[in-house]
């Protein structure tokens, strides 16, 4: 272990910036640290949700009260996070400049960790009154930044563990996460949930798409909603109150008689309400999940997300966005992989149900258009997501279909296709 430390003060050496460095394993062990309790927490926890849908090379950057702080991806196997006053762009090119003069580094202490069993951190310390602050060190290939001042009060940093309150994705993930310990299966769903799947630079581009000022986290658009299991309804319920939300049997009552989703649950909090959804989105079509809710930790997989858009007879704007990032980032294919859209799961799914399949290619045929009016995409991004808009309707349409849909096919649009929802 001490030349593990070694290789951490070699790397906590050679960064060109004032910084708080970690080095975090895929299973959100601390190997090396010098960040604040409280930014280790988050790190930690950053580091083991994106382990296993990034590639090496990957990155996300977490705005906390005064600092940046960024998880990069090192190996298969090994993170860093920095936390630092700087810009994120210095905070990045730092973290690339690492990756480029340690690589054989790093590939030497993954090994290294194989062979050794790191203990997961104790539980964090209560906040301390400022964290320590990294020995100055000489820059290495980049121009000289201004030196950041170390967090000095204990209101500071406690404002960087009680700011990540306020962000959605974060409460969504802590409960996510939460519920598990329990016993209970919950996956995110929606904004919150496809932007987990998206590289920081799509996250950006999802941002200044959606027309969304200052943080994407706080916007309502994000709130959470859940995927679950009718199995365990009694347990959630009682979860959710356990953390302040309440369910809201009056607005079950009105689905119930009204016709809306019955499958749903509504839970009142102080600040936003939340949605779960049992076994199945039945919307305006059917998106089943109960065999597939364990496919990634945190959300409903790429696939189901996407399908959850695409069952949408009403198709927005919005949804149109939500489908292009996610198609500019998830490649196609036939399994449900890490970063894949399982184009045969949807075909498959989609030849039994001629409504939905038509909503579907639909909507699907709209991305085609309505990309063309998007400035903030490249020409490349169009071409990307167009080729890969092609490749679904390919797949759709070369699988056999059943006798179900043939024979509703012959109605047509004549006939109503998709349920109305009023709830």
């Amino acid at each position: 272990m001490s030349h593990i430390k070694e290789i951490g003060d070699k790397i906590a050496s050679l960064l060109s910036i004032k910084a708080e460095l970690a080095i975090i394993d895929a299973d959100g062990g601390l190997i090396y640290s010098s960040l604040s309790p409280e930014a280790e927490e988050i790190a930690r926890r950053l580091a083991k949700a994106a382990m296993t849908i990034w590639d090496v090379g990957d990155y996300q950057v977490k705005k906390l009260s005064k600092t940046n702080l960024l998880i990069y991806k090192m190996t298969d196997r090994l993170a860093i996070a920095l936390n630092s006053y700087e810009k994120e762009g210095i905070i990045i090119l730092s973290a690339k400049r690492l990756e480029e003069k340690l690589r054989e580094d790093f590939k030497t202490m993954e090994k290294m960790m194989k062979k050794i069993k790191v203990p997961a951190p104790p539980p964090p310390p209560p906040p301390t009154p400022a964290p320590k602050p990294v020995t100055e060190t000489k820059p290495v290939e980049v121009e000289a930044v201004k030196v950041a001042k170390p967090v000095e009060e204990k209101k500071e940093v406690e404002e960087v563990a009680e700011k990540r309150w306020e962000w959605p994705i974060d409460i969504g993930v802590n409960l996510v996460e939460e519920a598990k310990k329990k016993g209970i299966e919950l996956r995110l769903i929606g904004g919150a949930a496809i932007r987990i799947h998206l590289s920081p630079e799509t996250a950006e581009l999802y941002k200044k798409l959606r027309g969304i000022e200052g943080s994407y986290f706080a916007h309502a658009d994000f709130a959470p909603s859940f995927a679950a299991l009718s199995e365990q309804e009694k347990e959630i319920k009682k979860f959710f109150e356990s953390k302040g939300w309440e369910f809201d049997w009056r607005i079950h009552q009105l689905i119930r008689w009204f016709g809306g989703v019955e499958n749903r649950h509504v839970f009142r909090g102080e600040t936003m309400d939340i949605d779960v959804f049992y076994d199945a989105i039945d919307l305006n079509h059917k998106v089943p999940f109960k065999d597939r809710i364990n496919i990634h930790p945190l959300t409903l997989s790429p696939t189901d997300l996407l399908l959850i858009k695409l069952q949408r007879v009403k198709f927005s704007d919005e949804d149109v966005k939500d489908v292009i990032v996610l198609l500019k980032d998830l490649h196609i294919g036939e399994d449900d992989s890490p970063r894949t859209i399982n184009a045969k799961y949807i075909a498959k799914l989609l030849a039994d149900d001629w409504g939905f399949w038509y909503t579907a290619t639909t909507n699907l045929k709209r991305i085609k258009e309505d990309i063309k009016n998007y400035d903030q995409l490249s020409e490349e991004d169009k071409q990307v997501v167009n080729a890969r808009v092609d490749l679904l309707l390919k797949y759709i349409e070369e699988e056999p279909k059943t006798k179900k849909w043939k024979k509703r096919a012959k109605k047509g649009t004549k006939k109503k296709w998709y349920r109305e929802v009023e709830l």
